[in-house]
C-alpha cells in the first residue's frame, strides 16, 4: 500500500492504518517517516517565510528566514522527536505495555507524518 494513500486513509480509519504500519517494528522505516514529515514541514513553511520575509524586512531576508527554519526543521525536530519517543516508551513502559521503543517510534512518527498535508494546506493559505 502506498504512503500517501495510508495517509489519506488515516484520516478516515486512524487505528487500522497505524496497526498495520506499525506491526513491523522496522527502525529504518521509522526514520524514513521522521525524515519525510521534517523535509516536507521544511517546505511547509517557507511560503510563510517569503510573506513575513516581504512584509516586514526587518526580520531578515528570505535565505536567512528559510535557514533557521531548515536548522529547526531538518536538523533539530528529528532529535526532539527522538527525545519525546523516548519518553513516552518510558511511560508506557511503566503503565505496563508491552510496546518496544521501535514500536512507539514507528507510531509517533507515522502520526507526524499524517499531519503533514494539514501543515501544507496551513502554509499555503
Amino acid at each position: 500500500m502506498s504512503v500517501t494513500r495510508d495517509i489519506f486513509r488515516s484520516y478516515v480509519r486512524p487505528r487500522l492504518v497505524a496497526e498495520r504500519r506499525i506491526e513491523g517494528d522496522d527502525e529504518p522505516l521509522a526514520l524514513g517517516y521522521l525524515i519525510s514529515a521534517c523535509i516536507i514541514l521544511f517546505v511547509a513553511t517557507l511560503p510563510g517565510l517569503q510573506r513575513s520575509a516581504h512584509l516586514a524586512p526587518e526580520n531578515g531576508n528570505l535565505a536567512s528566514l528559510a535557514y533557521g527554519s531548515f536548522l529547526g526543521a531538518v536538523l533539530l525536530a528529528p532529535i526532539v522527536l527522538y527525545a519525546l519517543s523516548a519518553h513516552l516508551w518510558l511511560i508506557l513502559r511503566l503503565a505496563g505495555t508491552g510496546l518496544s521503543g521501535v514500536s512507539v517510534r514507528l507510531a509517533l512518527f507515522w502520526a507526524v507524518l499524517v499531519s503533514t498535508p494539514l501543515l501544507l494546506l496551513v502554509g499555503f493559505t
